[in-house]
């Protein structure tokens, strides 16, 4: 009885071998599977994605100037996070286990993509003066000299003009901030507000204006307009505006070789709808100066 018993029990641990030395690669060969799944998933989402913001590109360049149109990206791709990078008129998408797609854009787009954030997924594509640009709630400083890798190339004793832009923002009323520059390298001259139509209601041709009608300028004291000390600081208020447009105009001259910029000063950009404040990022400008 007891050699039946245990004979009994080789033949249970022979069979439960047998399942467990046919059940491991199986469960390997699913696993393989369900990855290989994943992976196809994961390309194929970014992929729609990429084509979804080329197609919103393309839309762009088939209309007229003054073209808005806002357009939402996912908060995350299949669980994952992922980042968008523009380079011109080529579009990547990478996710966080550095899978990546690439996207080759019908003309070159201006502005660029943040990290996505649950509160900040909503951005904007424009058309003005022919350039196509994406964006999101921010105001920029955009030198008119040319870029290369984030900074901006210009020549000693040139002047230039920057302008504050306002990007993708609802309801704007108020704008108010100080900028910084290094003085040895940079002379502050002098400073336009543009804005779409006189008070007669002609149309002026200033560069993309934000504001419809001229905004009132706002009044601070002499201490904050310090251009000899490298700040200068404006504020304008006027009606509600929604959209993308610049601000103003500043004219600069280059001083001295070597790299410099014009940022804003901490926490002094500020924003209000007519009743409370507006959540915006920002965007500093750097600058080559050279011989």
């Amino acid at each position: 009885m007891k050699k039946k018993s245990q004979v009994s029990m080789e033949f249970v641990m022979i069979v439960i071998l047998a399942i467990f030395i046919i059940t491991i690669p199986f469960l390997a060969f699913i696993q393989y599977q369900s990855n290989e799944f994943n992976e196809r998933t994961d390309y194929s989402s970014m992929e729609d994605l990429a084509s979804s913001i080329k197609s919103e590109v393309v839309s762009a360049t088939l209309v007229k100037d003054n073209y808005l149109r806002k357009f939402k990206i996912p908060y995350m791709i299949n669980k994952k996070g992922y980042t968008i990078t523009l380079n011109k008129n080529i579009l990547f998408i990478k996710n966080e286990e550095d899978k990546e797609v690439v996207e080759i854009l019908p003309v070159e787009v201006s502005g660029g993509f943040a990290k996505p954030e649950q509160n900040a997924l909503l951005y904007c594509i424009t058309k003005n003066d022919e350039e196509v640009r994406i964006s999101k709630n921010q105001v920029s400083i955009e030198p008119d000299l040319p870029i290369e890798n984030e900074s901006y190339n210009s020549l000693i004793n040139n002047d230039f003009s920057v302008y504050i832009r306002i990007n993708c923002l609802d309801n704007v009323q108020k704008i108010q901030f100080i900028l910084l520059f290094e003085p040895d390298y940079l002379e502050y001259l002098n400073y336009e507000v543009l804005y779409q139509k006189n008070w007669d209601g002609s149309s002026t041709s200033m560069l993309n204006p934000f504001f419809e009608t001229e905004p009132d300028e706002l009044q601070f004291g002499s201490s904050y307009f310090d251009p000899a000390n490298g700040m200068v600081i404006f504020g304008f208020i006027g009606e509600k505006q929604s959209g993308s447009g610049n601000v103003m105009k500043i004219v600069f001259r280059t001083k001295k070789n070597g790299s410099t910029y014009i940022k804003f000063k901490k926490d002094s950009l500020m924003i209000y709808n007519p009743s409370d404040k507006i959540e915006t990022s920002y965007k500093d400008a750097f600058i080559n100066i050279l011989s």
